[in-house]
């Protein structure tokens, strides 16, 4: 052991071992201590949770009113109290040896609470950078040459766990829990944290725990949870003090591929219980931090990252940037002039891996993908839902396009169509040997960009960039067949939902709504145009059914997303339709 060493376990040695001793300047005199009792109370060292010893009850005891009790089994005795006091002084130092050896220079012990969970020091939780290749966040935005020369990282910085994290994982046994419903329930879908990874990040002490992987745990636990039906507003208590909580981890500096996933999940619940305008706020939010530190297709220096050192590092990013995409896609589907926040990637960006290798947390054996490859190759489910989110960004810029001749138009209408009938048919073929919300994500994908491509031309409705625009019969006769086919497949595909959705409906993705509600538009339109035709109102029905269904998840699903068409609306068709939803 070097003299930085010996320095340092000098610090911890002659340092207090918990906040209630005192300095050698400040003697505690007899009316303090009969103020204390002798030992932690029954409910904190059951919970291993650091007691104050007030009298007559500790603070954590009082502040969730519960009984505190002071009574000892016989026996105990305040030896395990100091050992375990000494295990936390033992691991401190072991932490900060680690830091030693990564950075080549002593941190002080400050430093290292920084991620750790200690009270800020000041208001506002921020305090400058003390080590010597580490600046603050500023830097990197006010001068990215300096940055880059000068190969500074973003130092850590100071901010206090919030009381919502004490409350809802009090021990590491319910955050194990969290997370081990969250790979169960969410992860079947959108697969962007590593399974290794955060097992990893999770075997620590839970006081040690860092502020953005408490934010992410939380994030873990918003949306996995079911809201009562009854329940009209989705924005509950414990959904407004994530959101504070995100904020405060955001404004501290804390840009973190962790910080990044927390986002995408936090718009996933805004999105899935149609929390508008925040959830379209917050995947914008997502998108800025994602280019800050460096996880974007085509991202080059300077970023405020490290380059990834594993290649399930790598992946964990590319699948969360996709995400970032698919979500920023999906929210505009509603409304088709929103712009995105989201750039297109390149026809040589990368797909997400085959799940085999990522789910293992070893690097995978099948060729890398890239976005131009033909859809028939062989790729992983995820990859399937970025490629279908990729064309539905492609089919949004198209019906927005207000400077295309026709002749360019139309060319582009066919080869799009052809893509995502191309990408239906793969996707289907994939859903016949086996079923996962992915590949049901991409075919609601494929069906809703089949009708928000096809409806301009099929004279269902007058879109203000195609006025005037003469559309050849033939053609027209071809986007209505297109219609049709779309609105048949959506109800297939609402029977196969059926079965997931009263067995596994914590697995269900609120992605799915939109194609449901487009074909039931479809047909409501069907059946204003034609004699009445009892077989369409069986399928409609059934599919509001499952709507319903998908509501007791997602309160997405008995919303009215999109505007209804103006001559629907006067007829009140779709309106009885989702009258019940």
């Amino acid at each position: 052991m070097n003299i930085h060493h010996l320095k340092l376990a000098q610090e911890l040695a002659q340092s207090p071992s918990t906040p209630e001793s005192s300095s050698p300047n400040t003697p505690t005199g007899p009316a303090e201590l009969s103020n204390k009792a002798p030992q932690a109370c029954l409910s904190c060292r059951a919970q291993k949770r650091k007691c104050d010893k007030a009298l007559p009850g500790c603070g954590l005891c009082t502040r969730v009113k519960r009984a505190c009790n002071y009574s000892f089994e016989p026996g105990s005795s305040s030896g395990s109290e100091d050992f375990h006091s000494l295990q936390r002084k033992v691991r401190r130092l072991e932490a900060q040896l680690d830091v030693y050896s990564t950075h080549g220079s002593p941190v002080s012990s400050d430093s290292w609470r920084s991620t750790s969970r200690t009270p800020a020091s000041s208001l506002s939780g921020v305090e400058d950078a003390e080590q010597e290749n580490q600046v603050m966040p500023s830097v990197f935005f006010l001068d990215g040459a300096a940055f880059i020369s000068g190969r500074y990282q973003i130092g850590r910085q100071y901010l206090q766990i919030p009381q919502v994290f004490e409350d809802v994982c009090p021990t590491a046994t319910v955050v194990q829990r969290i997370v081990s419903s969250y790979f169960t329930s969410t992860h079947s879908w959108l697969p962007i944290i590593s399974k290794e990874r955060m097992h990893r990040d999770l075997n620590i002490p839970l006081e040690n725990t860092s502020v953005d992987l408490a934010l992410l745990c939380l994030c873990m636990r918003l949306v996995g949870e079911r809201l009562p039906q009854a329940l009209q507003n989705p924005q509950t208590s414990f959904y407004l003090s994530v959101k504070e909580y995100y904020f405060q981890v955001e404004s501290a500096g804390f840009l973190s591929v962790q910080l990044l996933q927390a986002g995408v999940l936090l718009a996933v619940y805004e999105f899935g219980h149609a929390i508008f305008p925040a959830a379209y706020i917050t995947i914008g939010r997502c998108a800025k931090i994602g280019h800050a530190i460096g996880v974007h297709h085509g991202a080059s220096p300077p970023q405020m990252l490290t380059p990834p050192a594993t290649w399930t590092e790598m992946e964990e990013r590319s699948r969360l940037w996709w995400a970032v995409l698919l979500l920023d896609r999906h929210i505009a589907l509603g409304n088709t002039a929103l712009p995105f926040s989201v750039q297109d990637p390149s026809q040589v960006d990368y797909l997400p891996s085959a799940e085999t290798g990522w789910e293992e947390g070893g690097m995978s054996v099948n060729e890398p993908l890239f976005l131009a490859s033909p859809l028939s190759e062989p790729t992983g489910h995820y990859a399937r839902l970025c490629q279908a989110s990729h064309l539905i960004g492609k089919i949004l810029q198209h019906v927005n396009n207000r400077i295309l001749d026709d002749a360019s138009r139309f060319q582009e209408v066919i080869q799009l169509n052809r893509s995502l009938q191309a990408l239906s048919v793969v996707v289907s073929d994939e859903l016949d040997q086996e079923s996962t919300m992915s590949l049901y994500s991409a075919m609601a994908l494929c069906y809703s960009g089949m009708i928000i491509l096809n409806k301009p031309y099929s004279g269902t409705e007058s879109i203000g960039n195609l006025t005037g625009l003469v559309i050849p019969n033939e053609f027209q006769t071809h986007a209505l067949a297109t219609l049709r086919l779309a609105a048949r497949e959506t109800s297939g595909f609402a029977a196969s939902l059926q079965a997931h959705l009263s067995g596994l409906i914590d697995q269900i993705p609120p992605l799915l709504a939109h194609c449901l509600y487009q074909a039931i538009n479809t047909y409501c339109w069907f059946s204003r145009e034609m004699p009445a035709n009892p077989e369409i109102s069986k399928v409609m029905e059934f599919m509001k059914e499952t709507l319903r269904k998908l509501d007791r998840r997602w309160k997405i699903a008995g919303k009215k997303s999109p505007p209804l068409p103006s001559k629907e609306r006067a007829d009140g068709i779709c309106r009885r339709i989702y009258q019940d939803s």
